[in-house]
């Protein structure tokens, strides 16, 4: 409020100046201040409307309460007398009676400063702003009073908060909708009716985010003109609310004749397989721009990085005709390409992995290929991959940014399995030593029924060509409670290479000599009808060569989220490379993995077949060579079994078979690169013998089934850690059973 006396203000005359300016009231803002807003200065020809527009200046600069201006007039000359009330000054801010949202928060949200003047505009503001606030986060009805506590000048500003209930949202009508219900507009809301399994808060932070996926959907589906008039949020009773949501569809366009012109380099009918919408669908812009950058990234394999695809639209009624205009530009070649980010793995380790070198023609396909290979080291968190096109068009500098993982492990702790109890171990891992991209590995593993030494070490380009050497050494014992004990002394040495011209084909050698000792047969341990290793004679040496081919396309090791694996393993023992233990293995296994609502959902599925077989009749298979499905610490998982406890059976004690089969699913929800959590169905089983197997096949082939919850993590400085809750469908004693892994399964 102000207040303008004009003591002596002469309306008739013509002619008014200042003559002077004077300041009454002010304390802390000096009148120089005040005289510089005011905006008039002395000479000057005023009027009126320049004293109200001074006064208006003053109140905007926030200090003053209450303003009057005395107006004294001597001829044609004015002394203007304004007289202030100025604001109190802020010391600070107290909150009462906010029991729901902490006074931080809400001092966060109207951010203000000490020392700041108190204007009453500055305070109604801020009680709409913290109301505001307690509407985004569901609550209605909140009201806020304001008063202060005024001390020399300064003041503590205090909000009592009449907090406001959650409102939850009893229904959602849809207004307009002639070609969808309102269950699938709803569905795509963040805001939803309340279930016996919702608490549909209404949250109106989420209902700015709500509206604009609606107009979305509908021009996904062809109503390109489609939008949200209007909505109206109505009170039911107590916290509950009504939404009406009113749309206007407009009229549907459907994709008609798609027409190409310009460079083309590809056939018309190779074009079009490219799109996503075909002839009659509903046009769908996103779709449609989906199409021409996987058309542009056609060109960009070819080297045409700033391929032009402009699609032209021709209205036929409720037709749209396409004709998509591609100009290629000039071939882009590679000039140089920089790595950024490794603070411990050298240039060359990166470089040599990459499909893309300097002088060669751009191709986006290997470029993916070359940042999916980085991450499949598994050195780096994130590999990101930028451009640089230079002024002449025809050239691009590409940098590959990395940013390192810690990838060495020193731990010690202790590691549990159903069938040996706990052991405590002591393991250092380097898989990038001195960063050069070698592996070396050594592990010191104690228990009561679990003693393991082991040294690796992997070279994974030799004569930096991309064939990977390795050796290990080990001496492992390992007892089967009520059973016997087994021991494994021995070495192997392996080589892998690519096949098929491709880093995605993989072939492996490896040769291992072991001396095989079996010991401490329990009393109670009850032999295979077929094989009784008490009738053996112990130790045995076992020469075995294993060929395995392996195809490779996933995008990572860990948390994969697409991409497969499949692998076929041959395993030949004893024979003509020596040793007591003849018999031949077959294993074959594949994994895909696809991904659901943008990578939100992996799916896993993972089937796994294994054969053993005998050179010659009479060749005993030990039982240590066979098949023993169930738990998580067998090459055939089937988690809600104890491990090793499925398959052939011979008075209650698994015996172990010669075929083998498992199926898995995982349903993964990725939280993190580092962190899954997972729904599982096992299945599997194993069979003694080829007639064993035909006959479970004509039966229905019933497999023994598990489900499950669990998680994966992968903590720096440590192996990947995973917990499963299993439990088995097929089991006589029903219940959960944990299963602990350390490590990667593959």
């Amino acid at each position: 409020m102000f207040k303008i006396l004009l003591l002596i203000f002469i309306s008739q005359v013509d002619n008014f100046y200042l003559k002077t300016i004077k300041v009454e009231g002010n304390k802390r803002v000096s009148a120089e201040f005040i005289k510089s807003n005011f905006g008039i200065q002395e000479g000057q020809k005023i009027d009126v409307e320049d004293i109200r527009k001074g006064i208006k200046n003053l109140y905007k600069t926030g200090y003053f309460d209450h303003i009057e201006i005395d107006v004294q007039e001597q001829d044609t000359l004015v002394t203007l007398v304004i007289r202030l009330v100025e604001n109190p000054r802020l010391n600070k801010i107290i909150f009462k009676e906010n029991y729901k949202i902490k006074s931080k928060d809400l001092e966060k949200e109207i951010n203000p400063i000490k020392g700041e003047p108190l204007s009453k505009i500055k305070i109604f503001k801020w009680k709409n702003k913290i109301k505001d606030f307690y509407r985004k986060k569901g609550f209605v009805g909140t009201d806020v009073y304001d008063s202060l506590e005024i001390l020399n000048g300064d003041a503590n500003l205090i909000f009592k908060i009449k907090e406001g209930v959650k409102a939850k949202i009893r229904s959602i009508e849809v207004y307009g909708n002639e070609h969808f219900p309102d269950s699938k507009i709803e569905i795509l809301l963040r805001n939803r009716e309340k279930t016996w399994y919702r608490k549909a808060n209404f949250k109106e932070e989420y209902w700015e985010e709500d509206l604009p996926k609606i107009e979305a959907f509908y021009k996904e589906k062809g109503f390109l003109s489609a939008k949200v008039d209007s909505y109206k949020i109505r009170e039911i009773e107590d916290n509950w609310i009504g939404i009406d949501i009113y749309v206007t569809e407009g009229k549907r366009f459907y994709l008609g004749d798609v027409a190409f012109k310009g460079d083309l380099l590809f056939s018309e009918k190779k074009l079009y397989g490219k799109f996503k919408i075909k002839k009659g669908d509903p046009l769908n812009y996103k779709k449609l721009q989906e199409s021409v950058i996987e058309i542009q990234g056609m060109y960009a394999d070819k080297g045409y990085l700033l391929a032009r695809v402009m699609p032209f639209e021709d209205l036929q009624d409720t037709f749209v005709n396409l004709e998509i205009d591609i100009k290629k530009g000039k071939e882009v070649y590679i000039r140089k390409i920089d790595i950024k980010g490794n603070t411990r793995t050298r240039d060359y380790v990166i470089l040599r992995e990459l499909d893309v070198f300097p002088g060669m023609r751009f191709s986006r396909e290997k470029l993916i290929k070359s940042q999916r290979d980085l991450y499949f080291l598994n050195y780096f968190e994130d590999v990101k991959v930028d451009f640089d096109i230079l002024p002449d068009s025809e050239h691009v500098d590409l940098s590959f940014n990395v940013k390192e993982k810690p990838t060495g492990t020193i731990q010690a702790g202790a590691s549990y399995s159903q069938l040996q109890g706990t052991s405590v171990f002591v393991q250092f891992t380097q898989p990038n030593l001195f960063g050069r991209g070698q592996t070396i590995s050594l592990l010191v593993e104690y228990g009561k029924y679990r003693k393991n030494y082991q040294f690796s070490f992997i070279e994974p380009w030799l004569f930096q060509k991309p064939y990977a050497v390795g050796f290990d050494v080990h001496d492992l014992t390992s007892g089967i409670p009520g059973e016997y004990d087994e021991r494994r002394l021995g070495f192997s040495v392996f080589f892998s290479r690519p096949i098929l011209g491709s880093d995605y084909y993989r072939w492996r050698i490896k040769y291992s000599l072991e001396k095989i000792d079996v010991f401490n047969i329990s009393s109670s341990f009850v032999p295979s009808p077929v094989y009784d290793i008490r009738n053996e004679k112990w130790p045995k040496i076992s020469s075995q060569l294993e060929n395995s081919f392996t195809r490779d396309s996933r995008d990572r090791v860990f948390n994969e989220k697409k991409g497969s694996r499949f692998q076929y393993l041959n395993v030949l023992s004893g024979w003509a490379l020596g040793g007591d233990i003849p018999f031949h293995q077959h294993i074959l296994n594949g994994a895909v993995f696809i991904p659901l609502f943008n990578e939100k959902i992996v799916n896993m599925f993972f089937v796994k077949f294994g054969a053993t077989g005998r050179f010659k009749p009479g060749d005993e298979i030990p039982i240590y060579e066979k098949f023993r499905p169930g738990g998580v610490y067998t090459d055939f998982q089937v988690r809600g079994y104890d491990d090793r406890s499925l398959g052939p059976k011979s008075r209650g004690v698994s015996i172990g078979g010669e075929y083998a089969f498992t199926f898995n699913y995982e349903l993964r929800v990725p939280v993190s690169d580092n962190l899954y959590f997972l729904a599982f169905y096992d299945a599997g089983n194993a069979w003694l013998k080829p007639q064993s197997l035909w006959k479970s096949l004509k039966r229905g082939f019933p497999l023994y089934r598990g489900i499950g919850l669990g998680v994966r993590i992968q903590i720096p400085m440590m192996p990947v850690l995973g917990l499963d809750f299993g439990y088995g469908l097929d089991k006589e004693r029903k219940g959960f059973i944990p299963h602990f892994q350390f490590g990667m399964q593959f």
